[in-house]
């Protein structure tokens, strides 16, 4: 990986916006300046759960309105869930508005030691929505995914 983005402890290169297309629900993540493939952008970040704690919650938050924000991940044999919406106190979760592309996806997800990272496929402008594959094969959501760059 490139050690470009190496402290975590930055403020990820996100810019979290309503996109410009009306039709499209909910919030984006934009990149704020070019990046260089490998380059991790972001920590998926949220506290780690059962999946039975996981489907309880979820219930919870979607009688509030509020999106899903869990990311299961299986690694080593090991299958845990983060909750996106339960993080550390200050702490924003933005890879939570990386929408999903099964086809123009940029990033790639990366686990280390229960840490869930998003990582530059290729070479990234600004500008650019980030958008990596959700893995749900049940179920297409082409309305996820904003397919837009903003210009500051």
């Amino acid at each position: 990986m490139v050690a470009e983005f190496d402290d975590l402890n930055e403020t990820p290169p996100i810019d979290v916006r309503s996109p410009q297309d009306t039709r499209m629900a909910g919030k984006c993540a934009f990149l704020t300046r070019d990046l260089h493939k490998g380059t991790i952008i972001c920590e998926y970040v949220g506290k780690m759960i059962t999946e039975d704690e996981a489907s309880r919650r979820e219930e919870i938050y979607g009688a509030r309105g509020m999106p899903c924000r869990m990311f299961h991940v299986s690694t080593q044999g090991q299958h845990y869930v983060l909750d996106g919406h339960d993080t550390p106190s200050g702490t924003e979760n933005v890879a939570g508005y990386i929408n999903h592309s099964r086809n123009n996806k940029n990033l790639i997800v990366k686990s280390l030691e229960q840490r869930v990272f998003f990582v530059a496929k290729t070479n990234l402008p600004r500008g650019v929505e980030l958008l990596y594959d959700y893995g749900d094969r049940d179920n297409e959501y082409p309305f996820l995914q904003c397919s837009q760059t903003f210009n500051n």
